[in-house]
């Protein structure tokens, strides 16, 4: 705080993402579909939200890598491609993350530059400084 918007080479890496991000997605979404499914029908609490999916991810990403890489195992013998049929979904899987973080803050950044909002947020702005520098000790 305060927000800084997404520089150029921000924007360039979260074009760079897309692909592997894409990849991460759709490797990982027999995981991520119940996970969702299951927090947005069954949980009301929010408080509760973090935890289940930590709970779900620790165990649905296990089971879900070891599967992907037995059938590797059975269907080539290799150890080689058994090791990157393992780490391609966690390096999709944080680069989606990463592409999900980078597009948020440019989504923000798009609507802060509304005309409307930018004198809102300089006036937050400067009351917060104010508030911060009264307490300062």
């Amino acid at each position: 705080f305060p927000f800084r918007p997404i520089s150029n080479g921000g924007k360039l890496k979260m074009f760079l993402l897309v692909p592997l991000a894409l990849i991460g997605l759709l490797i990982n979404l027999p995981v991520l579909l119940p996970v969702h499914w299951f927090v947005k029908t069954k949980i009301k609490e929010v408080e509760f939200v973090a935890s289940l999916k930590f709970g779900f991810a620790l165990l649905g990403f296990c089971v879900w890598w070891w599967l992907l890489a037995s059938w590797i195992w059975d269907y080539s013998s290799r150890w080689e491609l058994v090791i990157i049929g393992t780490l391609l979904p966690f390096i999709s899987l944080v680069s989606l993350n990463g592409f999900l973080r980078k597009w948020k803050r440019f989504q923000t950044t798009r609507m802060l530059s509304n005309e409307n909002l930018q004198p809102k947020y300089d006036a937050f702005v400067e009351r917060v400084n104010l508030i911060r520098n009264s307490i300062s000790f």
